[in-house]
């Protein structure tokens, strides 16, 4: 029927088109359905903030933060300090670099009292979340795992968010070695109980991949990591997820002296 729509209808099809593969994780088709919304004919440019979230998770952080700052003024426009907010936070996470100084740290911290301000646990679940981060880039794995924690409080139980955060929270607990291995297990555990249950699938892999690193098993890490968990982040984009893994399975060749399946891979990572 969508020859039957108006201008504006065609183009708030594409819009709501484009919010669907964000929810699905198919953050290119995203792109590419959001990229052909005509502004002559929809005057809501909230769109650009949906296009800054797919660029920021396919790693593309130039135009993360430029649709981010687009959206931001329309939000500002608006008076929807809300969604002034979620299109900051955006805009800051792309200019955090291990290089930089506290700089993204205090502003990340600014943007949680203006969350607490405007009484949005959900919004300052997310800020949390990605403080936690930039303190787990910086190897500082005693604030990381604090809010990691913190995040998960704020969120629903067993929610693709919450578990989100419970991956940092246990990958910064055992790099850090704060907590035991038997209770990182336990928390792994369940957590892969809860993706499995609600089919949550990059969740599952990252899980099997924290059961496996915890319990030392590293042939099977690699293993599943080559053959399972990287195809699976190369078919939706996971930028960040295919360019850690690659940097892994080079250091594993390396380690275990298999010079070719290194060399062939290093020249995959440079060509990319």
């Amino acid at each position: 029927m969508e020859n039957k729509l108006t201008p504006y209808e065609t183009n708030f099809l594409k819009h709501i088109l484009g919010i669907y593969y964000l929810e699905k994780q198919d953050y290119f088709t995203a792109i590419e359905t959001l990229k052909t919304i005509q502004n002559e004919n929809y005057n809501n440019p909230e769109y650009y903030y949906h296009l800054a979230i797919a660029y920021h998770t396919i790693q593309s952080p130039v135009l993360a933060y430029y649709y981010a700052e687009k959206s931001h003024q329309y939000f500002k426009d608006m008076n929807n300090y809300l969604r002034v907010i979620d299109a900051e936070m955006i805009m800051i996470i792309q200019i955090d670099d291990d290089e930089i100084n506290e700089e993204v740290i205090i502003r990340l911290k600014k943007l949680m009292k203006s969350c607490e301000l405007c009484n949005a646990p959900d919004r300052k679940a997310k800020v949390m979340h990605n403080l936690a981060y930039a303190y787990f880039r910086r190897k500082k794995y005693d604030q990381a795992s604090m809010y990691f924690k913190e995040s998960m409080s704020l969120k629903e139980i067993e929610s693709p968010s919450f578990l989100l955060s419970l991956e940092g929270f246990i990958r910064s607990s055992f790099d850090g070695d704060l907590l035991p291995k038997e209770e990182l297990i336990h928390q792994a555990k369940n957590g892969l109980k809860t993706a499995i249950n609600r089919d949550q699938i990059l969740y599952i892999h990252l899980f099997r991949l924290l059961l496996y690193l915890l319990k030392s098993k590293e042939d099977q890490y690699y293993q599943y990591l080559s053959d399972k968990a990287l195809p699976m982040f190369t078919k939706f984009g996971f930028t960040y997820l295919i360019e850690r893994s690659k940097k892994e399975i080079f250091n594993y060749y390396y380690k275990m002296k298999l010079k070719e399946d290194a060399l062939e891979l290093a020249q995959l990572i440079i060509n990319t």
